[in-house]
């Protein structure tokens, strides 16, 4: 099994040692990395400094919960917008992401909520559809 993992510009970052790229590009300012399995299923990973996120791409998008922002935060040059409570400790986004690179599944050592429930209602909340409009296809242009 692989897994691709790719920066929202759509940079190929090198997959050989999912820590030590993430670790890498955790030190950006708000930095999402796409991870792409070969059974294409996909999770975005974002970082603040010590703080960062997870958003599952099925189930019509998962992310994590139990974090400490108290606003919404946007992440990466897409500017995609994480509800309130999803930014968890680094250190755990990147062990949540090695273990989506071994198992292809959406991990388990982190708590998730559905994305639109988590989102507050304002005029700028992103539609499922918007969602994966702004997100695209696992492979389309990134």
């Amino acid at each position: 099994m692989t897994t691709r993992l790719e920066l929202d510009d759509g940079t190929s970052l090198d997959a050989a040692d999912v820590r030590e790229t993430l670790i890498s590009q955790s030190t950006r300012d708000r930095a999402v990395v796409y991870l792409v399995h070969d059974n294409e299923a996909e999770l975005v990973v974002g970082f603040r400094g010590d703080r960062g996120v997870c958003l599952w791409e099925s189930d019509d998008g998962m992310v994590t919960t139990g974090g400490t922002n108290a606003e919404t935060i946007i992440y990466g040059g897409n500017e995609i917008p994480f509800p309130p409570g999803s930014e968890i400790d680094a250190a755990t986004v990147i062990n949540a992401a090695e273990e989506f690179a071994v198992t292809g599944a959406r991990p388990t050592g982190v708590d998730w909520t559905s994305y639109h429930e988590a989102m507050p209602v304002t005029e700028t909340t992103m539609t499922p559809e918007a969602l994966q409009a702004l997100l695209g296809e696992p492979d389309a242009g990134r």
